[in-house]
């Protein structure tokens, strides 16, 4: 039968499986590669925030308003450019944690690795249930619930903040009919810009926190 990576294995890790290393979904795997490229694309993606916001400071306001569309377009290509690898490789660090997070305490962890990065992309689901999937791979990979709980909560939050005002954002753009309606629009996306630095900063702390953790854990059972 083919293996599915929404069922939870029927075998928890044993002391045996611990002792080398191996668990439910496979060997240790080490983030750290995953972890420095996912810092470096939050980074860019901060950098050109910054940059709009800093354009659009700058312009004349009907200079602005006369190129809204084209500083809209730019914007929108350049960070699909920066978000699409900066997804894909999110979720292949989560996918990988909670396999990891098997390994080292398979009774705290309820989530599989597939529903693990599922529910990102799941209607109504994707509402709370990644959230709580993070803090299950948080107690497994530093075997305590109070490390990061402040920044997991935060984390949570701006993550939904800025989901809605990029929403907000799009759908004010494309039905903008006024130039006063572009400046609205214009306005939200510098009121945005700080959502995203804060958000990258809490994504750093946790990917950084969470990565150094399972490797640490790891090396004090391989000694």
């Amino acid at each position: 039968m083919a293996h599915n990576p929404y069922k939870t294995p029927s075998t928890q890790s044993s002391p045996a499986a611990q002792a080398s290393v191996h668990g439910p979904y496979g060997v240790f795997r080490d983030n750290g590669p995953l972890r420095a490229i996912i810092i470096i694309l939050l980074l860019c993606d901060v950098m050109v925030s910054i940059f709009v916001v800093s354009l659009s400071n700058l312009l004349p306001e009907e200079t602005l308003l006369d190129n809204t569309d084209q500083i809209f377009s730019i914007t929108k290509w350049v960070q699909i450019a920066i978000i699409l690898p900066l997804v894909i490789l999110f979720c292949t660090w989560i996918n990988r944690c909670c396999k990891n997070g098997w390994l080292m305490d398979a009774p705290r962890m309820k989530t599989t690795p597939g529903l693990a990065v599922g529910y990102y992309f799941t209607p109504v689901l994707s509402l709370w249930k990644p959230f709580t999937t993070m803090k299950e791979i948080r107690n497994a990979s530093y075997g305590r619930s109070d490390m990061l709980n402040t920044t997991l909560r935060l984390w949570w939050f701006f993550s939904l903040a800025l989901l809605c005002a990029t929403f907000i954002i799009t759908l004010i753009h494309e039905n903008a009919t006024t130039p006063e309606t572009l400046s609205i629009a214009v306005k939200l996306q510098t009121v945005s810009t700080p959502i995203r630095i804060i958000l990258a900063y809490l994504m750093i702390c946790m990917v950084m926190g969470i990565t150094r953790a399972q490797n640490q854990r790891i090396a004090q059972w391989r000694r």
